[in-house]
């Protein structure tokens, strides 16, 4: 499933284009050749309730400027296991980052929806 999701977005962009993926799936950019939008290229310390405010302040800077093409959205769960992140549910913490939405409202539009993941695509971006 992300195998083939990078290689669709990477026929899409170009090499100097930018990509983020809201998950903690680091192996995406390798697979789709692109670099992320953000330092933070997983959401761990996006979802995590300590200091996330000045880390989700940085966060939003890199998303200005580096405008990344697509942004993608696992929309998995609690991953569990013995991992000390296994317990953050990065998705509640997509859906509760509220200037990540307003971001997303304001110049992106969805693309394509499954029960996995959501892709959202710059909002003057050609389909």
């Amino acid at each position: 499933i992300w195998t083939g999701l990078a290689f669709s977005l990477r026929a899409r962009t170009a090499p100097e284009d930018t990509l983020f993926i809201w998950g903690n799936l680091p192996s995406f950019y390798l697979q789709a050749e692109r670099r992320s939008a953000s330092r933070y290229f997983h959401s761990v310390y996006l979802s995590m309730p300590v200091g996330g405010a000045e880390v989700r302040k940085t966060f939003l800077s890199d998303l200005a400027a580096s405008r990344p093409k697509f942004f993608v959205v696992n929309k998995a769960g609690p991953i569990g296991g013995n991992c000390p992140f296994g317990e953050l549910d990065y998705y509640a913490a997509f859906e509760n980052f509220s200037g990540l939405q307003r971001v997303l409202a304001e110049e992106y539009v969805v693309e394509e929806e499954t029960s996995r993941y959501r892709v959202y695509r710059r909002n003057d971006i050609p389909q």
